[in-house]
């Protein structure tokens, strides 16, 4: 449970480092008041990243143990009826008794 915790507090933390680096790249050519601010934000966001999970909406980024094991209880359908009826089987019941389409 705590090795989930951690390994998902790493990946949003590398995941805002991302968006830092990225918003730096676009704002190479802007006053360096601006790119320094962008980079304060981060280091301020950084130990505020734990605190997430309770203040914003759920991000998933691991899968959780429920959906894991509910993934390898699925079972595929039952074999008993098609899950569609053929082509030719629905043509045949739309087409008039000469097999001709009306015009």
């Amino acid at each position: 449970m705590m090795e989930h915790y951690v390994i998902a507090l790493v990946l949003r933390g590398l995941l805002l480092c991302l968006l830092v680096g990225l918003t730096l790249r676009l704002l190479h050519k802007r006053a360096a008041a601006y790119r320094h601010l962008v980079c304060v934000l981060a280091l301020l966001l950084l130990p505020v990243l734990p605190l997430a999970p309770r203040l914003l909406p759920a991000l998933p980024l691991l899968p959780s143990s429920s959906v894991v094991s509910a993934e390898r209880g699925m079972r595929p359908p039952p074999a008993s009826e098609p899950p569609f009826r053929s082509l030719a089987h629905h043509c045949a019941s739309c087409l008039p008794a000469d097999g001709l389409p009306n015009r």
